[in-house]
């Protein structure tokens, strides 16, 4: 028993002079590794910006103004459409003549002959123009307006035929005398000295305020005179006829 106790102590010991405290066998010399640089020091592997995204040289073209609207093509109102055709000498020849026939024509001798009468008329009497919606007046327009409106019925002839033939009928101009006269002026100028010459004349005709339906050619009345006018206002029948619409008539209107 003693004996493997001593053997025990003498193992321990032996272990002991080895690393259980009997003395440090060696002394560190270096702490080994010491950095050697291994992890590189940065030498400019990441390149630097050389100018390589080239910088705007301006070839995207400033805006010079070349292409800036002048206004030229600016509208200016004169082909605004309202809405409203002007009044023609066709669209009111057709219109009168398409409802003003018969005792109630204004034109001619003749229904046959209506149109062409009122288109001389439409075109020589001097007529301002007027707009289509007119009522009153010596307009184009209003003769147009009355011309339509005589459509539809005898009533409506009757009121309006007048109000749309060369006269006016007291509504489409001043009076039948003063209407009358202005045309004659316009187409057969010389036939009177003066505008007050003419209507002094007129007023000596029985039917100078009345005067409907001028188509008589003979009779000395405003309606021979207006016939007479209108066939002065067409083409070469000035020669003709503008001697009867005077105050002595022409050996015609009398």
């Amino acid at each position: 028993m003693l004996h493997r106790i001593t053997l025990t102590c003498f193992t321990a010991l032996a272990l002991a002079s080895v690393g259980c405290g009997g003395g440090t066998t060696g002394t560190d010399s270096g702490t080994p590794g010491n950095d050697t640089g291994s992890t590189p020091t940065d030498t400019g592997t990441a390149p630097t910006d050389t100018g390589t995204t080239p910088t705007d040289t301006g070839t995207t073209p400033m805006d010079t103004g070349v292409t800036t609207d002048t206004g030229v093509t600016t509208d200016t109102g004169v082909t605004t459409d309202t809405g409203v055709a002007a009044p023609t000498c066709a669209a009111y020849c057709t219109a009168i003549t398409t409802a003003c026939t018969g005792t109630n024509r204004q034109y001619g001798l003749s229904d046959a002959t209506e149109n062409a009468s009122c288109m001389a008329a439409c075109a020589g009497f001097g007529w301002a123009t007027g707009a289509t919606g007119d009522m009153a007046g010596n307009t184009l327009g209003c003769h147009l307006y009355h011309a339509m409106a005589a459509a539809g019925s005898d009533a409506n002839h009757a009121l309006h035929c007048p109000h749309a033939g060369p006269l006016g009928g007291g509504v489409c101009g001043n009076s039948d005398c003063a209407d009358f006269c202005a045309a004659d002026l316009h187409v057969c100028s010389g036939t009177y000295a003066s505008m007050d010459a003419c209507i002094t004349a007129c007023n000596t005709w029985s039917d100078s305020t009345s005067a409907t339906s001028p188509q008589a050619s003979g009779g000395n009345t405003l309606a021979c005179r207006t016939y007479h006018l209108s066939a002065a206002a067409a083409s070469g029948g000035a020669t003709l006829h503008c001697p009867h619409t005077g105050a002595t008539g022409g050996g015609v209107c009398m």
